[in-house]
């Protein structure tokens, strides 16, 4: 599951792993100049830990042009 959550804005991959009843934490993580205009939190991370939570990492991007 941890590839199909790639790339996918953090809402859907919530959802997804809700649906499954699968734990998981989020952490965002922000560049030291953020995007102001950035309308899209995405997944660009996944990892299962040792309890079997997953951890996704999200950051910020600009998807509309």
């Amino acid at each position: 599951m941890t590839a199909d959550l790639l790339g996918l804005p953090v809402e859907v991959a919530e959802s997804m792993l809700a649906k499954a009843g699968t734990e998981y934490t989020v952490t965002g993580y922000r560049s030291k100049k953020p995007y102001e205009d950035a309308d899209s939190r995405r997944v660009v991370r996944v990892k299962r830990n040792d309890a079997g939570i997953y951890e996704l990492t999200v950051c910020e991007f600009k998807t509309k042009l």
